[in-house]
């Protein structure tokens, strides 16, 4: 009953889920079908509307503008020759403003205007604008029915339907005949057959007649039957091997304990002695040892091998050797003979050096390179394995070596070495912590006798954790052990005392301080400047930092200061003074000039007068400005020209003035030979190149590139004559110039004259070895 129950299910969702697909299959053509068909038939509406507005354009536009309302009827009678046209009209004036002239339709629609068509997506509409000699006259409206497309649709679908039922009831009587002979009968015999065997009835023929895939099913179930009876008979063995994955089982919970216990706090020689404990008892060796590189400490005692090794291998490095520092099994002692192995001597000795990687036998009475053959003879000794222990960079700090009664198999020997892996994982964190040791210990001495307040602290709060004597000295604290449970950092900030938030989130937000200087009030209320420094700590719960005591370095700041303003005051009182005399000079040359009835000996005075002018106006500048290592010089050539222009030009001459001054700060002595230079050529730029104008145009330049200095005085005059030469002229302002130029800026000097006149002068920055005079 029940199978077949199950015959007939799996009959049913076979031919269930077969008639299923390909219906699918139906249907999507089907679908791809109707769209294909849909497609093209809007295509060929869309050309049929095409070409009606096309013809009409040509046609219908000279109708309508000879008002040949005949033709007009007759054109839209024809239209309807295509058989999607539904209705056709045709209006006069522009698509805005138009008048139905006549319209046609299809007597099924008879009486619907454009309105009726345009609300239903069944129809395809068009309005095309009626023109003649580019002039609108009217509106074509034509109305295509999409009724083939719905047509289409409803065809297609019936017959896909129709195809459906017929294609359906062919698959299934088909599948039902087919799966019925070739499929469900042989599985109906398997069936019975495994049945039988699961009654326990272990040689019940199974029926592989079948040449399909049931028949390759019944020939597995055969090799599945001969197998199971091999398997059957191969119990034993299976138990055997079951034990000897319960050993490797128990190998590894021994190896994970060993590891646990190894990341504890015991000290390294207890660690050392579980490694070599674990090999004798996961291994069954007869011992165990370890060997472990350090400095030789018995070289001029006790050593055995103080002067020569066994045989013919003498003793080369004394400084160093393989010291015994656990042992299990046979032997616990770690003294004796073996206790020190010097590098390159016995098996031990040439595995430390590298002469030999590892060294592994399952012959030890019978192998040259075992030393005492008799005695592992007479222990009954067969195997002997050593490798070498590595640290981090592959150097050698030790060696581990086993004996054994037994011969060690290939996965022993790896068990072997991964143990060793372990014991050079285990120095390797010795070495390191012995490192770290003594790197603390250098930093404890460091920080307890920096010169340095060094501290650190919570980020929260501020309260000290950790002190040195020189913080606690800054701080006003008696003792360490005073300064850390006392001193809260942030609140001896005399800024923030009562605001300490602020310096904990300024911290946070930029992770540290360097070289900053807060003022403090310390516990015995002194007030202090220090330099503060401080990054936050890794645990990003603490910070710390150094603090330097820069209270006498900030007074010593204070009174420079003081010492720098009162100079500078001091600098202006004298300039003031040099100004006020160089005034009293000009007043007597201005007193003298009006006695002088000579016109010319009278200019010489006013020039003269004019030079001592130019020169009194930097010291004016100087006590002005309030910084007199940097003061205007623009400003300082502007009022020189100024001066000069209300002494020399003519009230109808308008003389434009361009000053251009780049990237320059001049010592005060160059800035003076620089303004008698510029007061001399300017004088003479209005006395001769402005002379008998109405316009001029003046121009001052001064820049620097690198350590050269460029002056250029330049106006538009007619320049020098050809029987005056600048550079060996004898009026005296152009001597001063000259003097000035080579004698005090130790520059050069060039003339140009087209057009006007250009004078260049180049010089260094010379300004600490002028002479002024």
């Amino acid at each position: 009953m029940d199978m077949a129950q199950n015959t007939q299910s799996i009959r049913t969702r076979f031919t269930s889920g077969l008639i299923g697909a390909i219906s699918i299959l139906i249907f999507l053509f089907s679908c791809v079908f109707i769209g294909y068909g849909i497609k093209a038939v809007e295509t060929q509406l869309q050309k049929q509307l095409n070409t009606i507005n096309s013809f009409s354009q040509k046609s219908l536009s000279i109708a309508l503008w000879q008002y040949n309302y005949d033709y007009i009827e007759n054109y839209l009678e024809s239209l309807f020759l295509y058989e999607d046209v539904v209705y056709a009209g045709v209006l006069d004036g522009v698509l805005s403003s138009s008048t139905l002239i006549t319209q046609k339709t299809v007597p099924d629609f008879h009486g619907k205007t454009l309105e009726f068509f345009l609300n239903s997506d069944r129809y395809i509409t068009s309005e095309i604008s009626l023109g003649y000699n580019d002039e609108e006259i009217g509106v074509l409206q034509v109305v295509l029915s999409r009724s083939r497309v719905m047509k289409l649709v409803l065809v297609v679908a019936v017959a896909s339907i129709f195809v459906l039922i017929l294609v359906n009831l062919a698959i299934f009587g088909i599948t039902y005949s087919l799966s019925s002979r070739y499929l469900f009968r042989p599985l109906r015999k398997l069936e019975n057959s495994v049945k039988s065997i699961a009654a326990g009835n272990m040689h019940h023929p199974i029926d592989a007649s079948d040449k399909g895939e049931i028949g390759q099913l019944a020939i597995s179930f055969q090799h599945m039957m001969e197998n199971l009876q091999k398997m059957t008979a191969s119990r034993d063995e299976l138990n055997q091997e079951v034990s000897a994955r319960k050993k490797s089982e128990q190998r590894i919970s021994r190896l994970n304990d060993l590891n646990e216990r190894l990341l504890g706090k015991e000290s390294f020689g207890n660690k050392a002695v579980m490694i070599t404990q674990s090999v004798v008892e996961l291994l069954y060796a007869d011992f165990c040892r370890i060997w472990l590189l350090q400095e030789g400490d018995l070289c001029t005692s006790s050593c055995l091998f103080k002067q020569t090794c066994y045989g013919d291998m003498p003793v080369t490095k004394k400084t160093r050797c393989l010291q015994l520092v656990a042992s299990s099994g046979r032997y616990t002692h770690v003294d004796g003979v073996h206790a020190r192995v010097p590098l390159g001597s016995y098996k031990i000795g040439q595995i430390g050096s590298g002469d030999l990687k590892s060294f592994i036998t399952n012959d030890v009475t019978s192998d040259e390179r075992i030393h005492d053959r008799k005695w592992a003879e007479e222990l009954g000794l067969v195997s002997f394995c050593g490798v070498r222990l590595q640290g981090l960079e592959a150097e050698t700090v030790g060696v581990i070596a086993m004996f054994s009664q037994h011969a060690l198999p290939a996965n022993d020997q790896e068990l072997f070495h991964n143990l060793a892996a372990t014991a050079s994982d285990v120095i390797q964190t010795k070495l390191a912590e012995e490192e770290l040791l003594v790197s603390e210990k250098k930093f404890r001495n460091f920080f307890i006798n920096a010169e340095v307040g060094m501290f650190r602290a919570n980020l929260s709060d501020g309260l000290m954790i950790e002190a040195n004597e020189q913080m606690a000295t800054i701080f006003g604290y008696d003792t360490i052990a005073a300064c850390v449970e006392l001193c809260s950092l942030t609140r001896h900030f005399v800024e923030l005392a009562d605001s300490p938030d602020i310096f904990t989130k300024s911290l946070t937000q930029k992770g540290s301080f360097s070289g900053q200087n807060f003022e403090i009030k310390t516990h015995n209320g002194e007030k202090k400047w220090i330099d503060f420094s401080a990054v936050i700590a890794q645990s990003q719960v603490h910070f710390e930092g150094v603090v330097i005591d820069v209270t006498e370095k900030k007074l010593a700041e204070e009174q420079l200061k003081e010492s720098l303003a009162e100079k500078e005051i001091l600098f202006k009182e004298v300039h003031h003074r040099v100004k006020n005399n160089m005034q009293i000079i000009q007043s007597l040359l201005s007193l003298q000039s009006s006695q002088v009835k000579d016109d010319y000996y009278a200019k010489l005075l006013v020039d003269s007068n004019n030079r001592i002018k130019s020169m009194a106006l930097i010291h004016e500048i100087l006590y002005q400005a309030d910084d007199i290592a940097n003061f205007d010089l623009k400003s300082y050539f502007e009022r020189i020209i100024a001066n000069l222009d209300r002494i020399y030009r003519l009230p109808d001459t308008i003389i434009s003035t361009k000053i251009t001054v780049l990237s320059v700060n001049l010592d005060i002595d160059l800035a003076i030979a620089c303004g008698l230079i510029l007061n001399e050529l300017v004088t003479n730029s209005f006395k001769y190149g402005f002379a008998n104008r109405s316009t001029g145009q003046l121009s001052v330049t001064l820049t620097k590139q690198g350590s050269q200095f460029c002056f250029i005085i330049s106006d538009d005059g007619p320049g020098l004559s050809d029987k005056q030469d600048l550079l060996t002229s004898d009026s005296l302002g152009l001597k001063i110039v000259r003097l000035l130029v080579q004698g005090q800026l130790k520059g050069s000097i060039s003339v140009k004259q087209s057009p006007g006149m250009t004078i260049e002068i180049s010089f260094g920055d010379r300004s600490s070895a002028l002479d002024y005079q």
